[in-house]
């Protein structure tokens, strides 16, 4: 196992694309596709999950690239280990990031790419995730940060929040409904209503059945 293919592999999963990594890592495609194959033969688990349109980790792919940033971070550290400088550590840093399906993508790559500014080194692992696997995996250290509904964070959890964005819900009701006469709900207000939730591509609207 070479240590130029576990900068490969790690490349792949932050970009989640071979074409992205190649051109990052300026080596061809087939080379970096065969390379990243044969670590998968030789560890005996397939790393990557290939879709039409992308990849992403495969369970054992998240495992592995846990224990490969500690390795590289560690000879990085050999590496520099006499340099005279005393903050001469400029191993990338991973950190993994879970996010909503309808979240503003926009808004939030222009934060990233702002913090990026001042952390060159820092490289970013997405998954889109359920809300309750997001609020679980930050929990359990499956995530470093993620974008999620307050709601589904206990307030006795020891978890850092802040608001990244607010969601404002529309919701359809039947003219002589008792809601209709309100300007503003709170989910409180829809715990006795059957309602169906209808996801659009960046909007959701609740209709009252």
């Amino acid at each position: 196992m070479k240590l130029t293919t576990l900068h490969y592999f790690v490349a792949v999963a932050t970009e989640g694309s071979f074409t992205k990594a190649s051109e990052k890592l300026y080596i061809s495609q087939p080379t970096l596709s065969r390379r990243i194959q044969e670590l998968e033969t030789e560890l005996g688990v397939e790393l990557f999950i290939r879709h039409n349109h992308g990849l992403t980790l495969s369970s054992a792919g998240e495992q592995f690239l846990t224990e490969v940033s500690d390795v590289l971070k560690r000879v990085d550290h050999l590496a520099h280990l006499f340099d005279p400088q005393i903050n001469s550590d400029k191993t990338t840093q991973i950190l993994k990031i879970g996010y909503l399906q309808n979240i503003n993508m926009s808004r939030m790559y222009e934060l990233f790419e702002r913090f990026k500014s001042n952390h060159p080194n820092v490289q970013f692992l997405m998954k889109q995730d359920t809300p309750m696997n997001l609020a679980d995996g930050l929990s359990t250290d499956q995530y470093d940060l993620v974008f999620n509904l307050s709601t589904y964070f206990q307030a006795n959890q020891t978890i850092e929040k802040a608001v990244f964005m607010k969601n404002h819900l529309q919701i359809a009701v039947p003219f002589d409904h008792v809601l209709s006469h309100k300007h503003e709900l709170d989910f409180a207000d829809l715990s006795q209503e059957t309602f169906i939730l209808l996801e659009r591509q960046h909007s959701l609207l609740l209709s009252i059945t």
